[in-house]
């Protein structure tokens, strides 16, 4: 897999599973290539990613301008290729009885302490000062129809977590994408624009940024566009 497409899914979670629209046909959606893979793959080494992959599909299908990307045999298809890869490390955890289960059993026995815990850490996490822009963020992303799912996706991943006793640092994935959405003030998203130092970055924006509500980049560096050996 060349390396510039891991940059791409090294960004975070939402290039993860980022719809895209096929340019011949803007009435059928579909998946990139990589990015369920990459997931499918990550799964395999940290099943906390699940919860991950479970929020982006309830936030898909809670946002109705977005619903319509989890119909059809693209989806089929997608969903299929994230099974069957995701599939070696449930069937070694089956062959070696099933370890996680140990884990999970011995985390549930700290349930109660970690949801005591679980909201201040967050706080100190994130930092005390920019716990006001992760929430600003959450809550622009849920009343803007664009990135509505992402936003879907960081609320349940914080709760679920908090309910089923997970450790205070099991979301901290989520937060990436909450301060992004609120460091740019609404008067100026639309004469502003993101300058990123290097290509993957750079693509990253200029493939997904559109659909989730960024203002467009600059790319400053000379290297070709992804989009260039598409």
């Amino acid at each position: 897999m060349p390396v510039r497409r891991l940059l791409h899914a090294a960004r975070g979670v939402v290039p993860v599973a980022a719809p895209r629209v096929h340019p011949a046909d803007p009435r059928a959606p579909r998946f990139e290539r990589d990015e369920d893979a990459i997931a499918a793959l990550g799964l395999n080494a940290k099943w906390n990613i699940g919860f991950l992959v479970a929020a982006l599909g309830l936030g898909f299908a809670v946002t109705p301008t977005a619903r319509s990307l989890l119909c059809g045999r693209y989806v089929v298809y997608r969903a299929v290729l994230f099974a069957v890869l995701a599939a070696p490390d449930v069937v070694w955890q089956a062959l070696h009885g099933w370890p996680n289960f140990a884990v999970f059993d011995h985390l549930n026995q700290q349930a109660r302490q970690n949801r005591a815990l679980y909201w201040p850490i967050q706080v100190v996490y994130t930092s005390i000062a920019l716990v006001p822009l992760w929430v600003g963020g959450i809550a622009w992303a849920l009343r803007d129809p664009r990135p509505r799912v992402v936003g879907v996706a960081a609320v349940a991943v914080i709760l679920a977590q908090f309910v089923l006793g997970g450790k205070g640092y099991y979301p901290g994935g989520v937060y990436t994408s909450c301060f992004a959405y609120d460091a740019l003030p609404a008067s100026e998203r639309a004469v502003a624009a993101i300058v990123a130092g290097n290509y993957g970055e750079a693509d990253a924006v200029d493939r997904y940024g559109a659909a989730l509500g960024l203002p467009p980049v600059y790319r400053a560096t000379a290297w070709p566009s992804f989009r260039d050996y598409s």
